[in-house]
């Protein structure tokens, strides 16, 4: 009985149909335990055929908010600390991103990382340093170009926010903006948006999933 109840309490919570009686089919049951509220905030947006999406590709791409941060859903199968103890290891992001010619970490601390980065887009090399900032207490993990640093970008920017569904999966939300500059050729801000930004969140779903076993 306590089961059926909290069952169909997040069941309201994320608007599943409440019956057949509508004439409308029952949405599976996605047995999210106990979600956090914005998690079940954040699957409630996606409705029926997001939520399905969701669960059958493990990540979802939402499109660009109104900062043109590109923003993506992911669904990690595994506990949100432990998804979050990967994902602040920066230095390791060679393993599941295949355009990274060179990554060379210049210094990391509790608080976050600075590291350099080669990348090569059809002959072109770009060199740059990104700054990342750990937020433990609220599972937050931001980046940004080191302003000290001559850039080949012009700005780029991003974050992690990790919200448990219950004890082995994790619900998070991505987002990047990417701004190349004048001085860059165009195909490369359409390779760092739209193309290379799905490719990249399912590779670090994969990664994370694997235990950072799984290489691209």
């Amino acid at each position: 009985m306590r089961r059926k109840a909290r069952s169909l309490a997040v069941a309201v919570a994320v608007g599943v149909s409440a019956g057949a009686a509508s004439g409308v089919p029952e949405e599976p049951d996605l047995d999210l335990g106990p979600a956090t509220p914005r998690a079940l905030q954040l699957l409630a947006e996606l409705g029926p055929d997001g939520r399905q999406e969701l669960l059958k590709r493990g990540f979802l791409m939402l499109g660009a908010d109104q900062h043109d941060m590109h923003i993506a859903l992911v669904l990690f199968e595994r506990p949100k600390e432990y998804v979050n103890q990967l994902l602040v290891q920066t230095w390791r992001q060679q393993e599941y991103r295949p355009e990274l010619k060179r990554l060379e970490p210049i210094e990391s601390t509790p608080e976050g990382s600075l590291d350099e980065y080669q990348i090569r887009v059809m002959f072109v090399n770009i060199t740059y340093r990104m700054r990342y900032v750990v937020d433990r207490e609220h599972s937050r993990i931001t980046w940004a170009l080191d302003p000290e640093f001559e850039n080949d970008l012009k700005d780029v920017e991003g974050f992690w926010e990790l919200h448990e569904i219950d004890a082995g999966r994790t619900l998070a939300r991505f987002g990047t903006r990417v701004d190349v500059g004048p001085a860059v050729p165009g195909f490369i801000q359409d390779f760092a948006t739209q193309k290379n930004v799905p490719q990249t969140v399912d590779r670090a779903r994969r990664w994370v999933d694997s235990g950072g076993t799984w290489r691209h």
